[in-house]
């Protein structure tokens, strides 16, 4: 029999996820929240109160200067004498941040300013709290990230570029050229982007639209990092925990947060993807929502070892050096938190085994593993297997290799054909599941879009099935060749 053959559903050929519990009125994972309810009480999001007090300081600051210089440059050319003093003054600033944090990241976001990860008061003083974040945004920039101490020229150079009329095509990228021109390297500009609070979400759900967007905006976001974490720079969370909340605010339950990644790069792909099987399962296990944004993050660099000098990795294989480089990237950023605690951690645990003879991971370490390795066994670049197979593959390792709570958890969540999954019906339709379980009754007949018609044609609409109620499935496809 050809193996691209698709096994019939009742055949004993296709493995069933063992040990699945269904949800029930006796509810199977109050147990297992009770089991990692002290692991939750330890991963509350904790901060170096003095490191934040002086960062808030300096932040505001660096605000204050910083929009000073852009109100200069409405009477005086960027040369003029009249600058010397406040930019002196604002690299001065950024040099005394830099020595406690690395790169230094002002963000705008609405009338609120934010360096790094700390909240600065702007504006009570200068004027209104949103006519910095409108002064950068007429050229489409809604921060600046120095990745070192600023030359006075660059400061100059800066205020320059800001005070440029903007370009009618992407006027940013034409000040990020105006500023290599003038050579200033250790600098970038961000774009704008509106970040909803944790929880909060339209009236409506969310459009196909709004999620495609949400994915573009953080598919940009972890590519910058991974080219940061490159060039040997650290990487500012502000950005990564901005992303995490936007995706928490549309959640798991959200069937188009599911569709495939298209274009991404393959790390990009990988770390979004792991991100969002992370994120289900924190979620599963009643993490509450601040503790789900450090997840996240952790989730995107829980890979940033792979861009780190391979040099330094000595007699070990890039795969096995990847969560030491991936630790000690992390552990260079400035300050002393919990949150930095558990990024390292995650980087360092993320394939350890759950019986591992040196002791048990991290708890966030213990969610990748699951996470990665779901993603690995399901990707075209690893195992190839459907989303079905790879969480039938690894349920005999629970206990072993992945924590069996967080394991059962995650098929709870996902039930027997998780996101992803093709199935061909006994209509001969092929779709592919979109949604969790939401009740006992969608287990195992999740909610599916028709991907292909019977005759093979593509539909030229979207149809959603809903197997609880219609269509029937006879077959599991790892790819649409696989059909009959």
């Amino acid at each position: 029999m050809d193996e691209r053959r698709p096994a019939r559903l009742d055949s004993a050929s296709f493995p069933p996820p063992v040990s699945v519990r269904p949800p029930s009125a006796v509810d199977p994972e109050r147990t297992v929240q009770d089991r990692l309810a002290s692991a939750i009480e330890r991963a509350q999001v904790g901060e170096d109160r003095e490191l934040a007090q002086e960062v808030r300081e300096r932040g505001e600051q660096l605000a204050t200067l910083l929009y000073g210089l852009l109100r200069m440059s409405r009477f005086y050319g960027a040369d003029n004498k009249a600058f010397d003093g406040p930019a002196g003054e604002l690299a001065s600033c950024v040099g005394r941040l830099a020595d406690l944090l690395g790169p230094v990241t002002l963000v705008c976001v609405q009338d609120q300013v934010y360096v790094n990860d700390v909240r600065v008061r702007f504006g009570e003083k200068t004027g209104k709290p949103g006519e910095l974040g409108a002064e950068l945004s007429k050229n489409n920039v809604g921060g600046v990230t120095f990745h070192a101490r600023p030359t006075d020229e660059a400061v100059r150079a800066l205020i320059a570029a800001l005070s440029l009329a903007p370009e009618p095509e992407s006027p940013r990228a034409a000040l990020m050229r105006f500023l290599d021109q003038h050579g200033v390297k250790d600098l970038d500009l961000g774009g704008i982007n509106r970040f909803p609070k944790v929880g909060e979400r339209s009236g409506k759900e969310s459009s196909a639209q709004e999620t495609h967007e949400v994915f573009e905006r953080a598919g940009e976001t972890v590519g910058q990092m991974w080219r940061n974490a490159a060039a040997g720079h650290l990487t500012n969370a502000l950005a990564l925990r901005r992303m995490v909340t936007e995706i928490l605010a549309l959640g798991p339950e959200d069937d188009e947060v599911w569709r495939k990644l298209e274009g991404a790069p393959p790390h990009v792909a990988h770390a979004m993807r792991v991100n969002l099987v992370a994120l289900t399962l924190g979620q599963a296990a009643g993490l509450p929502e601040s503790v789900l944004q450090d997840l996240g993050v952790a989730a995107v660099l829980h890979d940033v070892g792979y861009a780190a000098d391979s040099d330094a990795t000595g007699e070990l294989s890039h795969l096995d050096a990847h969560p030491f480089q991936g630790a000690r990237v992390l552990a260079l950023r400035r300050g002393f938190h919990e949150a930095k605690i558990r990024r390292v951690l995650a980087a360092l645990h993320h394939h350890r085994d759950f019986d591992d003879a040196r002791g048990r991971p991290s708890l966030f370490g213990r969610i990748l593993r699951i996470a990665e390795d779901y993603d690995n066994y399901s990707r075209p670049e690893g195992g190839g297997l459907s989303p079905a197979e790879a969480l039938a593959a690894m349920v005999p390792y629970g206990g072993t290799r992945y924590d069996p709570a967080l394991l059962q958890l995650l098929i709870n969540r996902f039930g027997r054909f998780p996101p992803g999954t093709l199935l061909e019906l006994q209509d001969g339709r092929i779709v592919e599941t979109t949604s969790l379980v939401s009740a006992t009754s969608t287990f195992v007949a999740p909610r599916a879009r028709v991907v292909q018609l019977p005759d093979g044609t593509t539909p030229l609409y979207e149809i959603i099935v809903e197997l609880a109620t219609e269509g029937r499935p006879r077959s599991l496809l790892r790819s649409l060749s696989d059909a009959r």
